[in-house]
């Protein structure tokens, strides 16, 4: 992987033989946040109660799944578990 590059840099011949990602950053990777990848830091991803999907995994070679608001344990399925999250929360707000 290349960190602060973009493609047009290599003054050279070069194969790609498919391994070769270009990122604009380092320290980044692909984030589903509602259904859509975007490419942020850990910390952002999990800030914005994203999905993460690792450290220099990109965009390109990442599928998100379609946001389930109900699917509060984010475990793909809405059930009982997510009932008894959501009841846990209940009451007050601080």
């Amino acid at each position: 992987q290349f960190c602060n590059n973009e493609e047009p840099q290599f003054d050279a011949a070069w194969n790609d033989y498919g391994d070769n990602t270009f990122l604009g950053e380092c320290g980044t990777g692909a984030c589903c946040i509602s259904g859509t990848c975007v490419m942020v830091s850990e910390a952002a991803c999990v800030g914005a109660q994203g999905e993460w999907n690792g450290l220099y995994a990109h965009c390109s070679a990442t599928q998100c799944r379609m946001s389930c608001p109900s699917d509060i344990t984010r475990d793909n399925t809405t059930d009982i578990a997510d009932l008894i999250e959501l009841l846990s929360e209940w009451g007050a707000c601080p």
